[in-house]
């Protein structure tokens, strides 16, 4: 592309110096010298541009193979979609969620606080974390990070034996 480009403008050039002798040949010394200032201005200004357009081109050209370099490199998200991600943060106004159905979800904690148990204090963390703006049916499953910490199944099991808390 910069070749064909090159020789294009060396063509122009070519023409352009035709034309000024055209110009020269027939006139005086003192009258030829104007085309010939002029004819060198357009050759040199023709020049520049052509090199300008092609350090333009260079630069896009660039730019878009690093950018794909760039994209390719980078770090794909483990979350397949919007439905599994979940950020429990801390904050004490919470807007209100509607649920239908069965969804994993985390929220924000509105509340934290350390009981006693067994005669010993802070030894049971409480943390406060609406799931809906509504009465639900219940939770089925808790998770702290990757680790299962309750089932409803545990629950129900304890509570017919008179075990649970």
């Amino acid at each position: 592309m910069a070749y064909r480009l090159i020789r294009g403008m060396t063509a122009a050039l070519a023409l352009v110096l035709l034309a000024s002798l055209a110009l020269i040949l027939p006139a005086t010394p003192a009258a030829a010298m104007p085309p010939v200032v002029a004819a060198l201005g357009v050759a040199a200004g023709g020049w520049m541009a052509g090199l300008t357009a092609t350090a333009i081109m260079g630069q896009a050209a660039l730019a878009a193979v690093l950018t794909g370099i760039q994209m390719a490199m980078a770090k794909k998200p483990k979350a397949k979609t919007r439905d599994e991600i979940t950020l429990n943060r801390i904050q004490p106004v919470t807007t209100g969620r509607i649920l239908y159905g069965e969804r994993m979800l985390g929220g924000s904690i509105v509340a934290r606080a350390t009981t006693e148990a067994g005669g010993k204090p802070h030894r049971r963390y409480h943390s406060i974390m609406p799931l809906a703006c509504h009465e639900i049916d219940g939770a089925v499953e808790i998770w702290l990070g990757e680790t299962l910490v309750w089932t409803e199944a545990q629950y129900r099991r304890d509570e017919a034996a008179g075990t649970g808390d």
